[in-house]
Order: C-alpha cells, then sequence, then structure tokens
C-alpha cells in the first residue's frame, strides 16, 4: 500500500512538471513577439525547441514509470541533456556582446557661438542621407550613425556603428534590436543627435511591428533624454499602411 500511495505521488509530481512546462511554453508562444524583441527570432526560436525539448523529457519519465525499459529509463536524461544543450546555446548568444568602442563627437562646423541646432529634440523621418544637410541639422550636436553603408559616413569622418552579420569591431547584428536600443539610449542626450541608416535592412531581418516598436522606443527615450534621432527612409521602401504608421509617430523633415 505504501509503495502504490508512493507511485501515485510520483505519477502526480510528474502530471504537474509537465503541466508547468507546457504552460511556460504556452506563455512563450503568446508573448512571442516580446520575446523576439529581447533576444532576436532565432534564440527565441531555440528557447522555444529546447523548452519543448524539456516537455518531451517530462513525458518519457512518465513513460518510464508506466512501461519500465532500458530505452524509457535513460531516454529522459538524453532529452533533458539535449535541451540543456539547446537553451544553454541560446543564452550564449543572447549574452553575447559584439564589442563597440565608437562614441559619437562633435563635427566642424561653422556654426557660430550663439547658433543653435536647426531642429530640437525628438525623433524625424528623413527621405534621403544628404551628409550636408544632416551636419547642418545637427551642427553644434555630437553625431553617431548607425548604417548599413559605413564608406559614406568614413568619407563624411562621421563616427558609426555598422549593422551587419559580420563579427567585427563597432559593428551589431541585425537582429540584435534590444542591444541596438540599449547602445542609443545609453550614449543618447540633448548634446547628441542620432542619424539611423539602416531601417529597411532591420525590417528586412527582423519584421515590421519588431522594428516599429523599437523605433517607437527610441522616440520615448529621445524626448526624454531630450536627444535627437533622425530615422533615414525611402517611402517607396514600405507598403503605404507601414509608411502612414511611421508618419504618425514622427516628423517628416522635408
Amino acid at each position: 500500500m505504501v509503495l502504490q500511495n508512493t507511485q501515485l505521488i510520483q505519477w502526480a509530481v510528474d502530471i504537474l512538471e509537465l503541466i508547468g512546462l507546457t504552460l511556460m511554453v504556452i506563455i512563450l508562444n503568446k508573448f512571442k513577439e516580446e520575446f523576439v524583441f529581447l533576444f532576436g527570432k532565432r534564440n527565441t526560436k531555440l528557447l522555444m525547441i529546447g523548452l519543448g525539448v524539456i516537455v518531451l523529457s517530462s513525458i518519457a519519465d512518465i513513460l518510464n514509470e508506466i512501461v519500465k525499459t532500458t530505452l524509457t529509463n535513460v531516454l529522459d536524461d538524453i532529452l533533458l541533456i539535449i535541451a540543456v544543450g539547446i537553451i544553454s546555446y541560446g543564452l550564449y548568444s543572447v549574452g553575447k556582446r559584439t564589442q563597440i568602442e565608437v562614441s559619437p563627437y562633435t563635427m566642424s562646423s561653422n556654426m557660430t557661438k550663439n547658433e543653435i541646432t536647426a531642429i530640437s529634440e525628438g525623433t524625424y523621418l528623413y527621405p534621403t542621407t544628404d551628409i550636408e544637410r544632416v551636419l547642418k541639422l545637427l551642427r553644434g550636436k555630437k553625431i553617431l550613425a548607425i548604417t548599413r553603408d559605413p564608406k559614406k559616413f568614413e568619407e563624411a569622418n562621421i563616427p558609426y556603428i555598422w549593422v551587419t552579420k559580420a563579427d567585427t569591431k563597432n559593428s551589431i547584428h541585425p537582429r540584435n534590436l534590444a542591444q541596438l536600443l540599449q547602445h542609443i539610449i545609453d550614449i543618447l542626450d540633448e548634446n547628441t543627435g542620432i542619424l539611423l541608416d539602416c531601417v529597411e535592412y532591420l525590417i528586412l531581418e527582423n519584421d515590421f511591428t519588431s522594428v516599429f516598436k523599437f523605433l517607437t522606443t527610441l522616440k520615448d527615450y529621445a524626448l526624454q533624454k531630450k536627444g535627437i534621432v533622425i530615422i533615414v527612409l525611402e517611402k517607396d521602401a514600405l507598403e503605404d499602411k507601414e509608411y502612414k504608421l511611421l508618419e504618425r509617430e514622427f516628423f517628416l523633415l522635408e
């Protein structure tokens, strides 16, 4: 009788464990967009796969209580080892940080002492990268470009972060929106202007919803910290309804 009670308790614990793990998978799936924003598509997928394998491990554990064989006795442990490996790799990818040492600095200009920046704090849409006009708009500010095309900013002697999948200094992976956002927030202040010249590429590598959340969050911090963000984006690069969403959120520079 004691053995039966112990076995029933063990089954109950295993079933509750399975229910808890299943709920974790459901919650992760429900808030998938938020996790994608924080960790990126690839890492979120790894996390979901890892949790899925842990669920299978729990099922194998219950199966072992019912049908004891050499395979079922070790299957749950094997699956658990695989799951830990997948999740650990995902967490490592999340935690890995590309070294970014570049900082914004003030470009030389003909601005007199009493001149002020041509635009006030906030986030703006700008249809083209006319470097000379950007310098005029941000005269007197420290400038940093976030770009897919580092060459044109090198030629203009403007500090930049290269958005690329290449693992190189002062670069960032296009799917790492959370890290990019945090880096901009860390350096943004009333004396700084950020030129974001890679929105189409970010949308291509992520999706419009994730990038829209990234941009609107950036807008809020720009206002809070009294900084300036200029988003370079051609209207034809997006669907009409997507561009209209951006127009509602951000000032348009003609």
